[in-house]
């Protein structure tokens, strides 16, 4: 349950959980890239469970999924910049673009 959702007689303030399914729905993701991100970042551990049972805190993980949300894949960054495949790998290489996610498994996205 949600912020200003109703249990019990009390209106709730905060989100204190979320579930793969949940957050992906409030942070418009995909359910099988944000298990990736939240199991590269530490959130959650591997687990063939379904996403609505892979629970974690929601404050802890906020800022992820804050930035996962508002990430593009490396192909819209090239696009929206300008540039070539080979000018962005470049940038990658020298510091000068970071992406903002991505991991072992998550492919690099950038904010």
């Amino acid at each position: 349950m949600g912020a200003g959702d109703q249990a019990l007689d009390y209106v709730l303030t905060a989100r204190r959980l979320h579930s793969i399914r949940t957050a992906a729905k409030t942070h418009d993701l995909h359910p099988k890239r944000l298990r990736r991100i939240l199991t590269d970042a530490g959130f959650i551990t591997e687990t063939d469970l379904p996403d609505f049972e892979v629970i974690f805190d929601a404050d802890e993980a906020q800022g992820i999924l804050e930035q996962a949300s508002g990430s593009v894949a490396f192909s819209t960054a090239q696009k929206r910049l300008g540039m070539t495949r080979s000018q962005m790998e470049t940038f990658i290489r020298n510091g000068i673009l970071k992406p903002g996610e991505g991991g072992d498994q998550a492919r690099p996205r950038f904010t």
